[in-house]
């Protein structure tokens, strides 16, 4: 037994050791494990912060430090736990030996490393659990603000700052007539701050109150200058808003700028803390009224005064500018003239320095201070007396409606500048003086009334803001309404107008009450048949007051009824000549005379060349402007946004009406077209009762001939345009037994527009190869048309070609296709297809897609899929589709850059692509679905964000016009039809749904349901349309 024990104490030594080394061994791949799993999370963890680091840094936000401090951490962690994993695994590798008990030590060692690492592991995970990852820029303290010169501001910036200082006071006010220079002075406190922030102010926040000030728009200015924002702000309530604002300014230390105070701003209801001596806050204000600084509750106020001679002259003298003053000797003893005469109001001082700074001359300067001193004299002279100046006024007729919505604007504290606009002679000026005129028998808040006219000479907006600054010189006016009248709609824009009212023509019984008031009851009852003739001469004035007093007063004196018949016959072909018109044609030219250039007049006078009273399609216009070579030659695109504008730019002038029964449509008023005849060199055929035309007309200065809706003329003679070198437009149109265009057509090597639309001619003759210059070729309308090869190639100028609706391209016409594809200089087609073989070769070519501006496919039997390309047809603005009996899906393709091929195509609609709708389909507007019976739904218009006519008739399969399941947001669905004016759909019995959802439609005007009998509701709410519509039909 002796010597047993000694072996069983070795025994159990030696297990001791090998069971700790098999336990350290043990321990550490379970340890390990943990490790690796907590690092894996920890990574998961960190990608997911990374993530969303980026995401905010995208939003211009900054990570916080918190944030990198903990990527810090876990990049060392990760650095440190994988050279103890890589030890980790070179141990377990080798398995020791169980007896091996030498490096226990170093195992054991291994094994806490490892669990303290796992314990950090879990704390960063811990950590890691933000709620923000970054946080906005910064704004600056103060934002610097443009400012000009501050002549005569630095004492008076030293006294409003040390304000800065005083405990007592929170907030002061400068007030001063409009033009002192008081936000000049603001601008200045503000941007002085840049370089005494630090211990004056933690926040400087500038806002330019409005006429219409609201407490939203304050607290928008100083949400955004606080670095509030995003979708839950925008949520809030006024009163949330004011809150939240309150609850970051009342930490803040701020300095808020009012500047143009009209009225009480309770700071409150803003959000903005009261300053005081506590906060250590402060307030200014700038207004012209003492009172506001009083309701303001302002402890101290400044009057800005108006500039003291010798500062006055400084200011003008730095902008009229030492060349100019040195250009002759006694323009300076003038400049000091002009000086005396601005009263030291710096706003004067600057605007007339600006004006005279290129005045080189001494009779430039006299003639200048000549207009300062007559003008200034004529508002002085009315001021004193406080009176109503009674003014000449004979029948006011028709305007009683209007003066009231006027003088209703008066009493309204936000309109402080009203317009009155209309064509000359519409009593723009008579309903002036009834307005001055009633002053004189009601009583009324202002002072004085001072009517200026303007003279014909000058700018109307010039001669009205100066009489504006003059009437501020006056620091006892503050309640000030300022009415102006002008033929054009742009001036009371230029003049910031806040309400501004349309003169419009008289109604025809108001009209010819006007007329016969003028006329006399003497007159009228000389012979039975006169009053019925004063009728009809009344209805050629066309309710234009000037014309029917003008007229009226020329027919007073016409006591037989021949000399009416004979006014009749003067008045529809030479108004002119009638006695008193030719002061309605004067006035008329004034509007011709205010257009801003060349072109613009002369597209004014190419619409005298269309009948009286005709509505004239504004496209058709443009397109004969076009032909005229008004435009720039090498964009028809840019030609049409022009010819837009000035159509725009026209009726704003009150020369161009809109049309009665289209918006699309313009005309001229009978008065204006007389105007335009006087300038014009072109001639105008137009109606059904002419049969023939003269043989070899001598027209050597014609540019533009119409022949139109001559349904009885049937060919033109020969030789017929021998003598007409210079034409350049061809209008037949609508000429409907026209069946061949006349010899010599070749000689017209000037012309540039021909439109046979709707015309019997039945073969372009090879002749027009010789006019090179064709740039617009129009065959709309037409039956089917013999064009020679090659003829359409060699027009190597055409830029528009239409053939559409009617003289369908069918499969022989492919070559016709690929004769326009050849045309560099193709800009816009539109066309017809009625076989599918044509159609595909328009659809492969990325060239005449481009150009493609209306499209119509109609009859095409085995035509089962139409694929578009939202951006090859990037031009498209009417697609009609009609009678294709075998159609069943439309799909969308989305093309690589430049239609190098297909990248992808859309049977639905992808939603990664409904957010930028915009940019495919961008010209879209009309779209017409008729007769396609196996047609399921229209979800791609989806895509079409600017359309705004839809129409679809007799699809009879047709469930849904847009499907639900392809719109997944909130944002892609308020995208869908905002600019929709019209919805007609027809003849649909298994339509169920327009849409699932109600749609804002905020354009729509009509909606049309005729024979849908299982549809039971539209996509309309009480928020659907709430402005805009006019008619809904269901039947």
């Amino acid at each position: 037994m002796d010597c047993v024990s000694p072996i069983l104490d070795l025994a159990t030594r030696l297990w001791d050791c090998t069971a700790n080394c098999v336990s350290h061994i043990r321990d550490l791949k379970q340890n390990v494990e943990i490790l690796r799993r907590l690092m894996e999370t920890l990574n998961l963890r960190s990608e997911d912060v990374k993530r969303r680091l980026e995401l905010e840094q995208r939003e211009q936000m900054i990570p916080l430090r918190e944030v990198e401090g903990w990527l810090c951490d876990v990049g060392d962690l990760k650095n440190e736990v994988d050279a103890i994993l890589q030890e980790a695994d070179l141990l377990l590798e080798k398995q020791y030996c169980l007896g091996s008990c030498r490096n226990i030590r170093p195992k054991y060692n291994l094994v806490k490393r490892v669990a303290e690492k796992s314990t950090r592991a879990e704390e960063l995970i811990t950590r890691g659990r933000f709620e923000g990852v970054a946080a906005m820029f910064l704004r600056p303290v103060v934002d610097e603000l443009p400012l000009g010169h501050t002549v005569g501001l630095d004492s008076l910036s030293q006294r409003v700052c040390s304000c800065f200082y005083e405990d007592e006071v929170g907030i002061v006010g400068l007030y001063g007539v409009r033009g002192v220079g008081k936000t000049t002075l603001l601008k200045k406190i503000n941007n002085d701050r840049l370089r005494q922030f630090s211990y004056e102010f933690n926040i400087v926040i500038w806002v330019a109150v409005s006429n219409q000030a609201s407490v939203t728009s304050a607290q928008e200015v100083i949400a955004n200058k606080l670095q509030i924002n995003g979708r839950m702000w925008q949520n809030r309530s006024q009163d949330e808003k004011a809150i939240e604002i309150f609850n970051i300014m009342k930490r803040q230390r701020f300095l808020l700028l009012l500047d143009n105070v009209c009225q009480r701003i309770d700071l409150s209801e803003i959000g903005v803390p009261l300053p005081d001596a506590k906060n250590g806050s402060k307030v200014i204000i700038t207004t012209r009224s003492l009172k506001i600084c009083s309701e303001m509750e302002a402890q101290r106020w400044f009057k800005i005064e108006c500039l003291p001679s010798t500062e006055a002259l400084n200011l003008f003298m730095l902008m009229v500018r030492e060349d100019t003053l040195s250009s002759h000797p006694d323009i300076r003893n003038l400049a000091y003239s002009v000086m005396e005469r601005c009263k030291g109001l710096p706003l004067a001082l600057v605007t007339v320095g600006r004006a005279l700074a290129d005045k080189n001359t001494l009779g430039e300067w006299e003639q200048a201070i000549q207009e300062l001193e007559n003008f200034l004299l004529e508002i002085s002279d009315r001021l004193p007396r406080a009176v109503v100046d009674e003014m000449p006024l004979g029948h006011i007729v028709g305007l009683d409606r209007l003066y009231e919505r006027v003088c209703s604007c008066l009493t309204d504290h936000k309109v402080r500048i009203i317009g009155l606009y209309g064509t000359g002679g519409i009593g723009k000026t008579t309903l002036m003086k009834k307005i001055n005129n009633e002053f004189l028998k009601t009583s009324h808040q202002f002072d004085t009334v001072i009517w200026v006219a303007v003279s014909k000479k000058e700018k109307v907006q010039e001669s009205v803001k100066a009489a504006q600054e003059e009437f501020l010189l006056f620091p006892n006016v503050q309640k000030f309404r300022v009415i102006i009248t002008t033929r054009l709609q742009k001036t009371c824009t230029e003049m910031e107008v806040e309400r501004k009212f349309r003169v419009e023509c008289l109604e025809q019984e108001e009209a010819l009450a006007l007329f016969m008031k003028k006329v006399g009851e003497n007159t009228l009852n000389s012979h039975p048949d006169i009053p019925q003739l004063a009728e009809q001469v009344a209805e050629r004035c066309k309710g234009l007051p000037l014309a029917l007093v003008t007229v009226g007063r020329a027919m007073a004196d016409k006591n037989s009824p021949e000399k009416w018949d004979q006014a009749i016959q003067e008045l529809e072909k030479f108004p002119v000549e009638i006695s008193g018109m030719e002061d309605q044609f004067n006035v008329l030219k004034l509007s011709y005379d205010s257009l801003t250039d060349d072109i613009t007049k002369s597209c004014f006078i190419y619409c005298s060349v269309f009948p009286k009273g005709y509505e004239i399609r504004n496209d058709e216009l443009i397109e004969h402007w076009i032909g005229e070579g008004f435009f720039d030659r090498k964009d028809i695109y840019e030609a049409r946004r022009r010819g837009h504008k000035i159509i725009e730019d026209l009726k704003n002038a009150s020369l161009l009406e809109e049309g009665d029964r289209f918006k699309e449509c313009i005309k001229m008023h009978d008065a204006e077209r007389v105007t335009g005849w006087k300038e014009a060199e072109r001639i105008s055929l137009w109606g059904w009762n002419i049969e023939k035309l003269p043989e070899t007309p001598h027209c050597s200065n014609l540019q533009t001939l119409f022949v139109r809706e001559c349904i009885q003329l049937k060919t033109f003679p020969r030789g017929f345009f021998q003598f007409m070198p210079l034409i350049r437009v061809l209008d037949l149109s609508a000429t409907h037994c026209l069946t061949e265009l006349p010899d010599g057509i070749d000689r017209l090597m000037n012309l540039e527009y021909i439109n046979l639309s709707m015309t019997q001619v039945k073969e372009l003759p090879i002749e027009i190869m010789k006019l090179t210059k064709l740039r617009c070729l129009l065959l709309d309308g037409m039956l089917p048309l013999l064009i020679p090869p090659h003829l359409i190639s060699s027009l190597s100028s055409l830029q528009l070609f239409s053939m559409y609706d009617g003289n369908a391209l069918s499969a022989f016409r492919t070559t016709l296709l690929e004769e326009l594809e050849s045309i560099e200089a193709m800009d816009e087609l539109s066309l017809s297809f009625r076989n599918v073989s044509a159609l595909n070769k328009l659809l492969s070519s990325y060239k005449l897609q481009r150009c493609i501006r209306r499209l119509s496919i109609h009859d095409c039997r085995d035509f089962l899929l139409l694929e578009l390309s939202s951006i090859s047809l990037n031009y498209l603005e009417t697609l009609v589709i009609f009678n294709c009996l075998q159609l069943e899906e439309m799909k969308i393709s989305m093309e690589k850059q430049g239609g190098k091929g297909l990248e992808q195509s859309y049977d639905t609609p992808n939603p990664q692509l409904i957010a930028i709708s915009n940019q495919h389909f961008r010209s879209l507007r009309d779209v017409k679905i008729w007769s396609c019976p196996k047609l399921l739904n229209l979800t791609w218009l989806i895509y079409a964000a600017c359309l705004q006519s839809l129409s679809v008739q007799s699809c009879e399969s047709m469930k849904e016009v847009i499907s639900i399941d392809y719109v997944t947001s909130s944002t892609q669905h308020a995208s869908i039809f905002t600019r929709l004016t019209s919805l007609v759909l027809g003849g649909m019995p298994m339509l169920e749904s327009i849409y699932q959802g109600a749609l804002l439609f905020p354009s729509l005007e009509i909606i049309s349901v005729i024979n849908c009998p299982r549809l039971r509701r539209l996509p309309i709410d009480s928020n659907s349309a709430a402005k805009s519509l006019k008619k809904l039909k269901e039947i």
